[in-house]
């Protein structure tokens, strides 16, 4: 049931944090199976959790924690889809020359705010 990015759609603006976590899913590149791991539960009870609307406190604080995000941006998700990507895809990217390519961070660390230019915008332009 593993979505394309492409095919990701932002949603209408209630909260549903099933959807929050099929995003962070395919945003991530991680499986039911990861996320069932990590919650110590069965991956039949993550697929439970795709169609929640609601989630107790404690479920949302895991999931959030698992994915390196707020649970506010994580339920938020829906909402800003592509915006979610494109940082998480950049914070990646910075990840990756940190650790191998000290040269070019500093190159992408020159264009900072043209990075969260771009991230604003695509934000923007999905609320319409």
């Amino acid at each position: 049931m593993k979505k394309e990015l492409f095919e990701i759609k932002p949603a209408s603006l209630e909260v549903h944090a099933g959807k929050s976590l099929q995003l962070a899913m395919a945003i991530n590149d991680v499986s039911a199976s990861d996320v069932a791991k990590h919650l110590d539960v069965t991956r039949q009870t993550v697929h439970k959790l795709l169609d929640t609307r609601t989630m107790n406190d404690e479920r949302l604080i895991e999931l959030a924690s698992f994915f390196s995000m707020s649970v506010e941006d994580f339920l938020e998700l829906p909402h800003h889809p592509l915006g979610s990507a494109f940082d998480h895809f950049i914070g990646q990217l910075f990840g990756h020359f940190q650790q191998l390519k000290p040269q070019q961070l500093r190159y992408l660390r020159n264009h900072d705010d043209a990075i969260r230019q771009i991230s604003r915008t695509i934000r923007m332009l999905e609320q319409g």
